[in-house]
C-alpha cells in the first residue's frame, strides 16, 4: 500500500512539473505562469475585520491587507517603518510617532493622525491586544504626528514594540460606514485588497494597484507586490494537505501533520518541486496550573507533583515532532533574554528543567496529601483546553501521566474558546490549562501576559496566582536597566521553584513552498507574506 502511495505521489509531482504548477493563463501561448499563488489556511479567517485580534489565521490574510505603523524586521529583529516615518521617547511615560503623509487606503480614503488615533481606541476597546495593555491613551499632536502615553514608563521593555506593532491602522470613515465594520470586506492601506470572500471554502486578494507609496525605492520588503492575485484556501483536512501540493492545489502550507514534511524536503520525492523553510517562531506551550485559593493546587506541593509527572519533552515530540523546541525555562529559547544556561544540565539546584521524575513526583504529592489532610480518592484534577490544534493531546498525555503517579481521579475535555473562558473564570471549575503564550521579541512579554496582576481584574496572575514577591520582580526586571541575566535568572528561578507554569515546548514552524520562489519572505511570527517573496517566473 505504501508503494502505491508513493507511486501515486511521483506520478502528481510528475504532472505538476509538466503543467507549470497548474498556473499557465488561458489563451496564453507562450506557457508563462500567472502572477498568482494558492495559500493553504486551516480554517476560515473570519472575521476579516482588522479589530478582532492576532489569531494566527487571520493574519495570514491581514498582513498583506493592512499595515501597522512599523514591523520587526524578522523575529527577535529591530523596528522597521512602514506607516510611520519615526518614533521618540518624548517623556517620561510617553513617546510621539510621526507618520507619513501620502496614506491612502483602497477606497482613496486619506489617512490622517486622526485615524491613528481612532484605530488606537478601538483594538484597545475591543480588549483583544493584550500586548497594548500598557497603552494608557493616544492623542493627535499634529495632521500626521500621534503621541501614545503609557500606563508604565517608556522604557519598560517591549512596551514601546508592542505598541507600533500590534495595531492595524484604518479610516475611521471606512470603517465606521461599512455595515458589517470591514468582516467580510476590506478597506486597508496594504498591497492588497479582499476580492471575494467564500465563508468556509477561501479568501481571494488582488494587488492594488494603487498603493500609496509611489516610490519603489523607499519601500520596505513588507510592501512588495511580486504577484497578481492570491487565494487563501481553506482546508480542514490536514491528511489532504500533501496531495495538494502534488497536483497544484495550493503553493505554500504550514500545517500538515509532522511526519508530512519528509517528502517535501532533501531527499523526498518532492524535494525538487518544493523545498521547506524552517523558521523560530514566538510560541511557547505551557500548563497552566490553577493555583488560587479554590484550587487544590493552590499548595505548591501539588503543583511540583504535577510538573514531575510530566515528562514535557514526550509530549512536546508526540505533538510537535521534530518542530518541537525543548525549553527548560519560562519561555522560549527563541526569545530575547532566554539564558543558555537553563537548559544546562543540573542548573536548577542540581537537577535539570523538571526532569520527568515519577518518584519525585509521588513524594511532592505524598506531602501535599499529609498537609491537607486529603486522600487520592478526594483529589480531583479538571484538565480542560481548547480545540486549538495539539491542546487535545496535552491535556489526553498530562491524564495519563497523573494516573501514573496515583491520580485517578482526573478528567481531560476540549471545549470552544468561548465555553472555555467562561469555565475559567470559576476557580471552583478547573485545576490545569493549556496555554500558549507569544512574544514579538522579549521573554518579559511573556512573563507579562501570564503574571502581571495590573493586566487581571482579579488582581493575580493568569492561573490566579497572588504573589507580591512575584510582582515586584516582574516589574524590575521589565525596566530597560534591570533587563541583565542575573535579574532574568532570579525571576525564572523563582517561578520555577513555585511551579507556576511548566513549560513544555517552544516549536520551529516549517512551512512548504515551491521551488520556483526564489527568495521566501515570512513576518517575525513566521507566516509567510507570499506578494514579499521573490520568484523565478
Amino acid at each position: 500500500m505504501k508503494k502505491i502511495t508513493k507511486l501515486i505521489m511521483l506520478l502528481c509531482l510528475l504532472l505538476l512539473a509538466l503543467s507549470g504548477c497548474g498556473k499557465t493563463p488561458e489563451g496564453d501561448e507562450t506557457g508563462e505562469k500567472a502572477k498568482e499563488v494558492v495559500v493553504c489556511i486551516k480554517q476560515d479567517p473570519a472575521p476579516l475585520d482588522p479589530f478582532s485580534g492576532t489569531r494566527d489565521v487571520r493574519i495570514y490574510v491581514l498582513d498583506e491587507v493592512y499595515q501597522r505603523p512599523f514591523n520587526f524586521n524578522g523575529y527577535g529583529g529591530e523596528l522597521i517603518p512602514t506607516l510611520a516615518k519615526s518614533y521618540e521617547i518624548s517623556g517620561e511615560n510617553s513617546i510621539n510617532v510621526v507618520f507619513n503623509e501620502d496614506i491612502y487606503d483602497t477606497a482613496g480614503n486619506h489617512i490622517t493622525a486622526e485615524d491613528v488615533k481612532f484605530s488606537y481606541e478601538t483594538a484597545m476597546e475591543s480588549h483583544n491586544y493584550s500586548r497594548i495593555n500598557d497603552v494608557e491613551s493616544v492623542e493627535v499632536v499634529g495632521d500626521y504626528e500621534v503621541k501614545i502615553n503609557f500606563s508604565c514608563p517608556a522604557t519598560t521593555v517591549s512596551s514601546i514594540d508592542n505598541a507600533l506593532t500590534e495595531v492595524y491602522i484604518v479610516s475611521e470613515k471606512a470603517y465606521t460606514e461599512s455595515e458589517d465594520k470591514l468582516s467580510t470586506k476590506s478597506c486597508g492601506t496594504g498591497p492588497y485588497y479582499v476580492e471575494t470572500y467564500t465563508e468556509g471554502s477561501e479568501v481571494v486578494l488582488l494587488k492594488n494597484e494603487n498603493y500609496w507609496r509611489k516610490d519603489a525605492s523607499a519601500m520596505s520588503r513588507f510592501e512588495e507586490a511580486n504577484v497578481d492575485k492570491i487565494t487563501y484556501s481553506v482546508i480542514t483536512d490536514v491528511t489532504t494537505m500533501p496531495i495538494g501540493l502534488m497536483n497544484g492545489e495550493i503553493d505554500f502550507c504550514a500545517f500538515m501533520n509532522a511526519n508530512d514534511y519528509a517528502s517535501f524536503e532533501d531527499g523526498g520525492e518532492a524535494a525538487d518541486a518544493f523545498n521547506v523553510y524552517n523558521s523560530p517562531t514566538p510560541y511557547y506551550y505551557t500548563y497552566t496550573i490553577n493555583a488560587d485559593e479554590a484550587s487544590p493546587f493552590n499548595n505548591v506541593n501539588l503543583r511540583l507533583a504535577f510538573c514531575y509527572a510530566i515528562d514535557q519533552d514526550a509530549v512536546a515530540k508526540k505533538i510537535w515532532g521534530d518542530s518541537a523546541l525543548p525549553v527548560h525555562g519560562a519561555g522560549s529559547p527563541d526569545y530575547v533574554g532566554y539564558q543558555a544556561g537553563w537548559d544546562a544540565a543540573g542548573y536548577y539546584d542540581g537537577k535539570s528543567y523538571y526532569e520527568y521524575n515519577p518518584d519525585l513526583a509521588k513524594e511532592y504529592l505524598n506531602k501535599y496529601l499529609e498537609e491537607t489532610g486529603t486522600t487520592l480518592d478526594d483529589l480531583q484534577v479538571r484538565i480542560y483546553v481548547s480545540q486549538m490544534a495539539g491542546m487535545g493531546d496535552m491535556a489526553a498525555m498530562a491524564q495519563s501521566y497523573l494516573s501514573a503517579i496515583g491520580i485517578k481521579n482526573a478528567e481531560a475535555q476540549v471545549y470552544d474558546s468561548a465555553t472555555l473562558g467562561d469555565i475559567k473564570k470559576d476557580t471552583s471549575k478547573w485545576e490545569i490549562s493549556v496555554y500558549t503564550g507569544y512574544a514579538n521579541k522579549y521573554i518579559t512579554e511573556v512573563w507579562k501576559l501570564y503574571f502581571d496582576h495590573r493586566d487581571y481584574s482579579w488582581n493575580g496572575t493568569m492561573t490566579y496566582a497572588h504573589d507580591d514577591v512575584l510582582q515586584e520582580k516582574l516589574e524590575a526586571v521589565m525596566q530597560q536597566d534591570n533587563f541583565t541575566p542575573e535579574n532574568l535568572n532570579d525571576f525564572n528561578k523563582y517561578v520555577y521553584d513555585n511551579a507556576y507554569i511548566l513549560g513544555c515546548s517552544g516549536q520551529k514552524q516549517k512551512l512548504v513552498y515551491p521551488s520556483y520562489v526564489a527568495d521566501i519572505f515570512c513576518t517575525a511570527r513566521g507566516i509567510p507574506l507570499p506578494g514579499s517573496c521573490h520568484y523565478n517566473w
